[in-house]
């Protein structure tokens, strides 16, 4: 049976798309394709407009294609509880995250972070970050403009989640 709790380190994984076949599964799309984050055992919340986040277990998972997986919650035994499920934002406790390596990090981390120049200038606040298929890149929007930053070493100096700060040299071309 899911326990009622709200842990509000909560990190968005994915959200349940449909139910998958008669014994309570459900299809999650996750928010990174290339995810590994929910493995059996895994403790999950679901949160929906209709009732509080909810904890629950992971009994099975399987993978189905790039970014899509079947879970299989303890507790949701028959198609009808699942159906109950669809829609709801798929969310681990920041601590269950896997490790990073060196040099990097989760994307949620940089945002809402203020970056500045390595001479002090403000550039703005990053709103969004995406992929190019080469690397991520930052969108920081200011009161006056919208700047692009690639997440490169020449560019990204420090990143100081900390104080919520993010310090970037500008090479030629950047700002322009």
């Amino acid at each position: 049976m899911p326990e009622s709790s709200v842990n509000p380190q909560c990190i968005r994984i994915g959200r349940i798309s449909r139910t998958h076949g008669l014994t309570g599964a459900v299809r999650v799309a996750l928010d990174h394709p290339a995810s590994r984050t929910l493995q059996l055992g895994s403790r999950v919340y679901l949160d929906a407009h209709n009732f509080p986040p909810r904890e629950y277990q992971v009994e099975v998972v399987r993978q189905l294609r790039a970014g899509v997986i079947s879970v299989k919650f303890i507790g949701i035994d028959s198609c009808e509880a699942a159906e109950h499920l669809r829609g709801c934002i798929v969310s681990v406790a920041e601590a269950q995250l896997p490790p990073l390596a060196a040099n990097e990090f989760y994307d949620y981390r940089a945002l809402g972070c203020v970056v500045v120049g390595s001479a002090g200038e403000n550039f703005g606040m990053v709103e969004e970050i995406f992929s190019n298929g080469a690397n991520d890149v930052l969108v920081v929007r200011s009161d006056r403009r919208e700047t692009l930053i690639p997440v490169i070493a020449d560019v990204i100096k420090q990143l100081d989640f900390d104080n919520r700060r993010i310090t970037i040299e500008a090479v030629p071309g950047l700002l322009d």
